[in-house]
Order: C-alpha cells, then structure tokens, then sequence
C-alpha cells in the first residue's frame, strides 16, 4: 500500500481505496488496466479513523522563500488592476489555440507517416484541418455532414491510417449514423492501437472514444470501461513524461484528466490515477504537482459533507495542508501557468487563510497575470466573494463592473458582469429588483452592445442583440426591447431568453410581437 493511500484511508475516506488493496499491503490481483470490484454495496462503510501522523514523502513543507515572497508581494499590492492589454494568444479559452494543438497531433502525425498519394493526403489533411476545428469548438467548423462526408470517402479510398480513422468514428458515433461502418472502423482502430507506436495524445483520445461506445453499448460500470479508463490514464502519463513537454501541452493535459475523469466514478478514477502518480516516476514534475494539488483538494472537499464533526474538520484541514504543499509547489515551478494559482485560490477560500497571509484576491491575480482569458480563475472568484464565503453582493458587483470596465469584448472577461448579477439574483430570488438599482441596466447595454460590436459573424451579434432585447424586457424597458425583436425577427434563439428566465413566446405575446 502506498504511503498516500495508508494517509487517505486513515481518514475512512476512500472505499474505492480498500477495494483495490488486499492483505499484506499488495494490490489486488487484476487484469492488466482495470480496477478491482468495489465492495458489496449492503456491505457497512469503513468506520473512521485518527489521522494518520505519516506523511506522503511528496508532500513536503513550502520553503520559506516562497512564503516571504508571497507576503512581501500581497502587502505591496493587495489588489491588482487587470491587466487589460494582456496578449491572449495563448490563452486555452481561444478556439484558436486548442486548435493548433490538436493541428499538431492530427495533422502532424499524418505526415510524419508519409503514407499515401498527394491526393488522398491533401483531402486527409481538409478533413483532419475541420475536425480540429470542431474538437475545439471553433465557429469556423465545418457542418457534420460534410465532415462525414469526408471521412468516409477516405475510408472508401482505403486510407485507414488511425489519424484519419479516430475522427472519422468520432464523427459517426456523434451523429449516430453507420453502425455497421462505425464496427469496421474500431475493428481498423483496435489493430492500430494494440501497442504504443502513434502519440499518447492520439491514443488517450481513441481509449476515450472506445469508452463512450461502450458505455452506449450498455456497459455502464463494467471492467471494459474500467480498462479504457485506465489506457487513458496510461497514454496521459506517457505524455506527461515528454521531456520537451511544451506549456500548451501542459495545460492540455492537465484540462483533459480533467475533463475525461468526469466520465468515470470518482472514486475509481481518483485511485487509478494516485496510483499511476505512485508508479511513474518521470513525469513532468509541474503536472505532477497540480495533479497532487487537485487530488488532495477533491479528498479535502469530499470529507466537508453531512454534519461535520470534530474528526471530519481535523481531516478536512489536513488534506488542504497537503492541497496548499503541493500547489506552492506547481506554482514555483511555473508561475506563468494560471492552474497553480486558481488552486490556491480555492484552498485559501476553503480554508479562509492564506499560506502567508494573502487573501483570494492575491491568487486571482497571479493567475490572470499568466493568462487574462483564464475563465475558471474568475469563476472561482466569483463563487469566494459570495457571502457564505465572507464576501457580499457588493464586492460581486464591484468585481462585475471591473471585469466590464477592461473592455476586452475579443474575451470571455466582461461577461463575468452578468455572471456576478446572475449569481446575485440566484441568492436573492429575483430579476427585476435588481435590474432597477442605479447603474445595473445600463450596464448591460454596454456589455451586449459591446460585444454585438466585435461579433465575427451575424449569428453572433443577433445573439448579443438578443440578449439586450431580453435584459431590456427584464427591466422594464418594452420599447427597446419591442425594437429588437422586430429588428432581429426570426433570428432569435430562446436559450437568450432563458439566460435572464424569460420564455421568448411569452415575452412575444406580452409584447405583441407577430
């Protein structure tokens, strides 16, 4: 057993942990990739125990340093402008960037196997050019028939290189269409991914597609999903342990475990992967770090439920000592990545303390200093200004007004406005009060018009201009909004409407809008 799990099952936590553990301290025999059943679900829960006093070898105390550098930084400036002619460029929020990257495995990896004529390569590489676009939900993705359309008159061609044959399933599986082709096209993928020949990031991504068709299949907790799960888990690692790991495919990675984990019970999946951090001793040690961080945190917030008893918060506070240790750590390593510092923002809410007495505030701002366009760090902002968490509905509205005030409609910022206006009404209960303060209309017509103005197409300035038309109904405002919908007529998009709770039929009707 290793050291990190004898620490979590002190605490009574994980008993996905225990399934996986027998006698003498030695995994469970299973097959290769999978996780051990969990126990009988009538079976009682493992009574709590003492928090352990062994520590986790990684889990080491922040250097002092690094502490007296936070503090002397928080006392100069507790509170940062917004860096508002930040470059973006980079930033993962960009449909752009996460396209670039995936350009690199598919189209890349295409042509470095230098198979196949000019011909059947150049339409390879339109497909493959639309599906990176669609995978990283660019408003410039081609429409799935015509994808579809492509992919299989490669197939039909013969080209059945993995490159072209994972987004040529993914495309049919999404649209439901060609069971029998979709069959045949995994029978060609299965063969090509028997071994570790193509790039971890191409496999990682064909374990997470067969793991959705078999969850649709009707396996919904079986082994098989349980052995993708772990392929994936696998391919990442492998990825992680690049020495020429570049900071995109950092973030990446880190955002796709992220993301993919959701899929699986978290308890299963929590355990594979501390596991796997356990046994693959050459990762990237960033990633490393903010996978440690993240684990300790979810372990943390796992133990603050139901009615917490004396024993419940000592451990809480215990693995956020560790979720802290680890997070100063990714952040020293890379302090121009964002991920470190939202994760401190968060453990510094949840525990309301500082490592060195900085506040929320402190880590917001080193994240968006790293990357302007970094939306879960205004989120997380967001939900540690509400009052449960010491702050108020007028801090809210003042992080709102600031977040518009950048006018950085080419980013997600300014919409942080209508996120705290739309976090206050979900406290307060209701729309219209609020809208009738001094200022907060107002507001949000130089928020929607603002970014009606930098739409790059018509659909998305109706859909700004729609907003406005609902806003201006929520207030009051009939005329205005009347003129709108007119305007926009049929190019209206009910979801606009529903932001601010307004069923547009009913607006219409109410309006006399034909």
């Amino acid at each position: 057993m290793t050291s990190r799990l004898r620490f979590l099952l002190s605490g009574g936590l994980l008993w996905m942990a225990a399934a996986l553990l027998a006698g003498c301290g030695q995994p469970v025999s299973v097959a290769p990739g999978a996780v051990a059943p969990a126990p009988d679900a009538e079976s009682p829960a493992p009574a709590p125990a003492a928090v352990t006093k062994e520590i986790p070898p990684e889990s080491l105390p922040p250097d002092p340093k690094t502490l007296a550098r936070i503090k002397e930084a928080f006392a100069k400036t507790p509170v940062r402008p917004l860096p508002k002619d930040a470059d973006v460029s980079q930033s993962l929020r960009r449909p752009q960037t996460r396209a670039d990257f995936w350009r690199h495995v598919f189209l890349d990896g295409l042509r470095a196997q230098k198979s196949g004529d000019a011909a059947q390569t150049a339409a390879a590489g339109k497909f493959l050019e639309g599906y990176c676009l669609r995978i990283s939900d660019s408003p410039d993705a081609p429409a799935t028939d015509d994808l579809l359309k492509q992919g299989e008159q490669l197939y039909e061609a013969g080209v059945r290189d993995p490159h072209v044959c994972l987004p040529l399933a993914a495309i049919l599986f999404d649209s439901q269409q060609g069971s029998s082709r979709l069959a045949d096209v995994f029978k060609t993928l299965d063969e090509a991914f028997a071994g570790d020949k193509y790039s971890p990031w191409l496999s990682a991504r064909f374990h997470r597609l067969k793991e959705k068709f078999i969850r649709s299949d009707g396996d919904k907790t079986g082994g098989r999903r349980r052995e993708q799960m772990q392929f994936i888990i696998n391919d990442l690692f492998r990825a992680a342990a690049d020495p020429g790991l570049t900071n995109i495919q950092r973030r990446m990675l880190v955002q796709l475990l992220a993301g993919w984990a959701a899929e699986f019970p978290k308890g299963e999946f929590r355990v594979a992967l501390s596991m796997k951090l356990d046994s693959a001793k050459n990762i990237d040690p960033w990633v490393r770090e903010i996978l440690l961080t993240r684990f300790y945190n979810a372990v943390a917030w796992d133990t603050r439920t139901g009615f917490m008893t004396q024993d419940r918060w000592e451990r809480y506070e215990h693995y956020m000592v560790h979720a802290r240790r680890h997070g100063l750590k990714a952040w020293e390593l890379r302090p121009e990545l964002p991920e470190a510092a939202r994760e401190l923002l968060n453990i510094t809410m949840g525990t309301n303390k500082g490592a060195a007495g900085e506040d929320v505030r402190f880590w917001f701002d080193e994240a968006v200093q790293a990357d302007f366009n970094y939306l879960d760090v205004y989120l997380s902002l967001a939900w540690a200004l509400r009052p449960r968490w010491n702050g108020s509905h007028d801090k809210m509205i003042a992080f709102g007004d600031e977040c518009l005030a950048t006018g950085r409609f080419d980013t997600d910022v300014p919409f942080m406005y209508h996120q705290m206006v739309n976090d206050i009404v979900e406290e307060r209960g209701a729309w219209g009060p609020l809208l009738e303060a001094p200022g907060i209309y107002e507001r949000y017509v130089v928020l929607f018009e603002g970014l009606a103005k930098n739409a790059k197409s018509d659909a998305a300035r109706n859909r700004q201009r729609a907003r406005l038309a609902a806003v201006s109904y929520a207030a009051g405002k009939n005329d205005k909004a009347r003129e709108i919908l007119s305007e926009l007529k049929s190019a209206v998009d009910p979801q606009d409407f529903a932001l601010f709770n307004l069923p547009l039929d009913e607006v219409r009707n109410n309006l006399e809008i034909k």
